[in-house]
């Protein structure tokens, strides 16, 4: 009975982990189609010759989506690049979507790593700020910065809700899908909606309200027709199916998990195909049909073979249901050998959920740890702001007061120093008019003295000539008495004497001519013997 009761518990977290994983994704999807093989290849092509930061941010954010169901080995590596990418182009939106993708990435390994993710993403998403800038694709379906960080805002809320849903904090749950909805109802962007409808479903679920978790899921079906997004299809289907199964009408659970196959099939959902593969082995398991139970069993291995290779770790619950098929075909080696394997994956699965839950818990005692200490660090801050702002204000004060006392001085210092300008400035201009009176008189002196001096030039030159008249009449009167006359010598010698005199009147007529530039030199070669002779003989009668 034990064994019984932990395969069907452990059948049921393994069924809701694949729906979860499958909101996870549609929630990163974001109604943007993942590549084909054949579009990836293409893109790894470009991605290998371009240098443009821009678009191997882009590119990496396509091969994530496409790595989700295809290549899940590579999921880490491409959202690693494109937060490096985003980071560097300084691309915070960009960035926020990242580390909304290092959630899902982390989420089912390492719990706190994820949250710490969400909480960055969260932070970067609330900033209005981190709109301006942002790079948007043309094959976006958001025409806005703004659109597209409200829609990562919604996400982030999604998140948030499929967190407090897995420790069953419903009501917290809730309320993180109601506030996504008004986010997604702000930018009207109703092709979001399924993804939320599709999450209160489930909580209604594990609530046991089937009644609401039906209703639920048919908005979410409405909204999927009227916006013609659905991704959330086979999602849906495969809830509604275990509803029904759990009502025991396993005619429509088999509907409904068929639906949901073909609808995961049409947009290429291994991973959600496989989920649903293993809801049709546990119906035809409740209906005693062993064979057909197998037969989707061996379609889960095959799955699981295509996307995780040989990792045993994927294969626990699988090879558990086989057993129990083979056990009920009473063909008990085959049961024995898959329980075996089984049991040894489960052991290794539960001592990794046990060390998730110890980092779980330790992340979440660390968090009220730093709530508390960031409580008392405001406190303190508050008492310290009060303080400072007290202190500021007298500092403040006493500020003014000096700067009032440091004008007053100053007005004063210029007061002062005013009057002694304006009182140098009346001793200069008294001084200026002195100096100029001085001038004044000094050129008057000058005029004066310029007019003495021509009048002594004058009297000069009129006195000269008063000398000059008889002393050419008595030089003409010797000339002709030396020739008449036996005193010859001694009246060469007055006309020598009176020649001299002559030369002297001439010479003082030739200062006036000296003083006004006008008189020319003339040079004359002479007897210096001769010449003092002469000289010299004027002094005999001496």
């Amino acid at each position: 009975m034990k064994l019984f009761t932990f395969r069907r518990k452990y059948c049921i977290a393994i069924f809701y982990f694949s729906l979860y994983t499958s909101f996870v994704y549609a929630q990163l999807e974001r109604q943007e189609l993942e590549p084909t093989p054949h579009q990836a290849d293409s893109l790894q092509q470009v991605l290998r010759n371009t240098n443009n930061d821009t678009q191997k941010m882009v590119i990496y954010k396509h091969l994530f989506f496409y790595a989700y169901n295809k290549k899940p080995d590579s999921i880490h590596y491409y959202n690693e690049q494109r937060l490096k990418l985003a980071k560097k182009l300084n691309q915070k939106i960009w960035e926020g979507e990242a580390y909304q993708g290092d959630v899902f990435t982390n989420l089912g390994t390492d719990t706190p790593k994820a949250l710490k993710a969400l909480n960055e993403a969260k932070r970067l998403a609330e900033n209005e700020e981190n709109e301006k800038g942002m790079y948007i694709e043309p094959e976006s379906p958001f025409l806005t910065a703004h659109e597209r960080r409200i829609a990562l805002l919604a996400i982030i809320e999604l998140q948030y809700a499929l967190v407090h849903r897995g420790s069953s904090n419903y009501d917290k749950a809730n309320e993180n899908l109601f506030k996504a909805i008004h986010y997604i109802e702000s930018i009207n962007c109703k092709s979001h909606l399924p993804v939320y409808y599709v999450n209160l479903g489930f909580n209604y679920l594990d609530l046991h309200k089937s009644d609401s978790a039906l209703l639920m899921f048919e908005k979410e079906v409405e909204y999927s027709k009227i916006s013609g997004f659905k991704v959330f299809q086979g999602t849906t289907y495969s809830a509604m199916a275990n509803i029904y199964k759990s009502r025991k009408d396993f005619v429509l659970a088999k509907k409904y998990l068929l639906e949901s196959i073909k609808a995961d099939q049409e947009i290429g959902r291994t991973v959600s195909v496989n989920g649903s593969y293993h809801g049709l082995s546990a119906l035809f398991e409740e209906m005693h049909q062993p064979d057909s139970s197998l037969l989707y069993l061996r379609k889960c291995v095959a799955i699981t073979r295509k996307l995780y290779g040989n990792k045993p770790s994927y294969y626990n619950y699988t090879y558990l249901k086989m057993s129990d098929a083979f056990l009920a075909k009473n063909q008990t080696d085959s049961a024995y050998k898959y329980l075996k394997l089984s049991t040894v994956l489960t052991d290794s699965f539960h001592n990794v959920e046990i060390d998730n839950l110890k980092k779980y818990q330790n992340f979440f005692i660390e968090e009220q740890k730093k709530f508390k200490d960031a409580e008392k660090k405001n406190i303190q801050l508050q008492n310290y702001g009060l303080l400072g702002g007290l202190g500021l204000f007298g500092f403040i004060g006493i500020i003014l007061y000096r700067n009032n006392r440091r004008k007053q001085k100053a007005n004063a210092i210029l007061e002062e120093q005013k009057i002694k300008v304006e009182s140098t400035l009346t001793e200069l201009k008294s001084t200026q008019k002195l100096l100029i009176e001085k001038e004044k008189i000094a050129t008057d002196a000058a005029a004066r003295l310029q007019e003495l001096d021509n009048v002594k030039t004058q009297l000069y030159t009129n006195i000269t000539h008063e000398f000059r008249t008889p002393l050419t009449v008595i030089l003409g009167v010797a000339e002709q008495m030396s020739v008449e006359t036996r005193h010859a010598l001694s009246l060469q010698m007055i006309t020598r004497n009176g020649q001299n005199l002559l030369t002297l009147v001439n010479q003082m007529l030739d200062l006036s001519k000296l003083e006004s530039g006008a008189l020319a030199l003339h040079y004359e070669q002479g007897d210096v013997v001769t010449f003092v002779k002469y000289l010299t003989e004027s002094f005999h009668s001496l």
